[in-house]
């Protein structure tokens, strides 16, 4: 099982970990940059620190938190242990518009993790800020497909990223629709979240009700077409709250797609509205066998 869940910090994440960010200001970035890159160090990662604008002006703020630690000096950089960069250094775009190409950028950070490992290192570790990637609704729609991608990789692969997005410039709603594609979140990030794990297709994780109904829906129609199969089986044992709200919604994108979803989940009430309402693309599994995680909703 992957390490999933709401954190408060960027410290103590695993080698591979996947983690949204909607950061509130350009300290609370420097402050979660410096935590998961210093543990990057420790763990013998390979760290990037990645956003808009120049190379020399993200080196300058890098210093205002680094306090002249040698892990992030110019001999690191020299050595190829740190790099700082842009965004259109590290990403393929297609058109116009900064559209992020997802499959080009995804196999260019599997690439540069390999990299990492052939010269020794025992991964890439990266802070990445893509607010500049995700301001319009196209942008979003190809960086969440990028999102999807690169959480099967960092599945795989010892691959860590924090995705930071700033709130105050996308908007809430903006920066949860990209939150929510992580095992991992800050708090008040995203109300839910889709990633990949076991052999489900998905699994689904936190709580959904009538309020992120419509994001569900919106997430759902990103990804599902980028999953083959005619059923597809969603995880929700890290469910902690589903009403028939999410249930309609997953019927409905799974009918709009042709396919069918079976959601196992421990919860015996699922299943109980899921049979009152009366869906045609979804089934409810109640997995008996696992212990019970509360049979609430």
């Amino acid at each position: 099982m992957r390490q999933a869940g709401v954190v408060d910090s960027a410290r103590g994440l695993v080698s591979s970990s996947h983690v949204g960010w909607g950061y509130a200001g350009r300290t609370e970035l420097r402050t979660r940059a410096w935590e998961y890159l210093l543990d990057g160090v420790l763990a013998g990662q390979r760290i990037e620190f990645v956003g808009s604008g120049s190379v020399d002006a993200l080196h300058a703020e890098l210093a205002g938190f680094s306090d002249g630690d040698p892990a992030f000096g110019q001999d690191a950089v020299d050595r190829g242990a740190f790099r700082v960069a842009s965004v259109d250094e590290v990403y393929a775009f297609c058109g116009a518009g900064r559209v992020v190409d997802p499959d080009r950028s995804v196999t260019a950070r599997a690439a540069a993790t390999e990299d990492a490992l052939a010269a020794g290192y025992s991964g890439l570790r990266a802070v990445v800020d893509a607010t500049a990637l995700t301001g319009t609704v196209v942008q979003r729609m190809a960086y969440a497909h990028y999102e999807y991608l690169l959480d099967q990789q960092s599945n795989v692969l010892p691959l860590a990223t924090i995705c930071a997005y700033d709130v105050a410039e996308l908007g809430i709603a903006a920066v949860a629709e990209m939150t929510c594609l992580h095992p991992l979140t800050n708090r008040g990030a995203s109300a839910f979240r889709l990633y990949t794990d076991g052999e489900a297709a998905f699994t689904l994780a936190g709580e959904i009700d009538f309020s992120s109904a419509g994001q569900l829906a919106d997430t759902l129609d990103r990804v599902l077409p980028l999953i083959s199969g005619s059923e597809l089986v969603v995880d929700g044992q890290q469910l902690e709250f589903m009403d028939h709200h999410a249930l309609l919604v997953l019927d409905r994108c799974a009918g709009r797609r042709g396919i069918r979803l079976a959601l196992h989940t421990p919860r015996t009430t699922l299943a109980t509205i899921a049979e009152a309402i009366g869906l045609h693309h979804l089934r409810v599994d109640v997995l008996r066998q696992l212990p019970s995680a509360g049979d609430d909703q």
